[in-house]
């Protein structure tokens, strides 16, 4: 009895549910009908986070037998997590979720399904980015609410798994789909997927430099030397960035 009060008692403990926790809550402003799955994840990624529960869909807090003593405790939270996910998408949605007994396979249905659906909107959003221009926009409206946002939207469908025993060649996958709207990365992951299958210390260094390219440094290309070792020497305007004889 000590470990279960403990575990309810404690606030840092997953299983502690506040007085205003309840299975009405809402805990993201937009439900999910499906098209906008990646920000609504984020959100409820957050929400979970908050009120530390995230680890009911993350699995990182394992389901005790029924003899454990804080087997009612874990399903109760689960059931609690069960009701905020249902209460966070359509109807439709949770209609069909409803008679699944765990959080964490909700949340891995609603990836499984939703998540390869986001295909078009990577590519929407590639052809905006590669058409935008600033025109008569206010500087700071060009970069907050037009590039920079959508560049942390796109970033967000990004492998995200570091070079170990295949992980590049999913890298280098993602950043092939980029350079079809993106001529200024089209030569640097070109010449950087020839050695997918052995990378090497510079190979990943120059994999870095474009990400941080990509991530933070819009509006700004890669500079190529005329011996270049594959290392990017540093930033320079776009127009410059496929050019090997500058």
């Amino acid at each position: 009895m000590p470990v279960i009060r403990t575990a309810l008692e404690d606030s840092s403990s997953p299983y502690y549910l506040q007085k205003v926790d309840h299975p009405g809550v809402l805990l993201v402003s937009n439900l999910l009908p499906g098209s906008n799955y990646n920000t609504w994840s984020r959100s409820m990624i957050v929400a979970l986070t908050t009120k530390n529960k995230i680890g009911f869909i993350y699995n990182s807090i394992d389901q005790p037998r029924s003899e454990d003593l804080l087997y009612g405790s874990w399903r109760r939270c689960n059931s609690m997590v069960i009701s905020w996910i249902l209460n966070s998408v359509t109807r439709d949605i949770a209609d069909s979720l409803m008679y699944m007994p765990t959080a964490r396979e909700i949340w891995i249905d609603l990836h499984d399904i939703f998540h390869e659906s986001n295909a078009p909107r990577v590519y929407q959003i590639k052809k905006f980015l590669n058409g935008l221009q600033q025109g008569s926009m206010d500087i700071s409206l060009y970069y907050t609410k037009e590039r920079i946002f959508l560049w942390d939207e796109l970033g967000d469908y990004q492998p995200t798994s570091v070079c170990n025993c295949g992980s590049m060649k999913e890298w280098i996958t993602y950043q092939n789909q980029g350079t079809v709207t993106r001529t200024d990365l089209a030569f640097a992951v070109n010449k950087l997927s020839q050695y997918v299958s052995k990378p090497r210390l510079p190979h990943m260094e120059a994999a870095l430099n474009i990400l941080r390219y990509v991530k933070g440094n819009i509006g700004q290309g890669l500079f190529y030397g005329s011996n270049s070792d594959l290392r990017l020497k540093f930033f320079s305007d776009a127009d410059w960035g496929a050019f090997l004889d500058t």
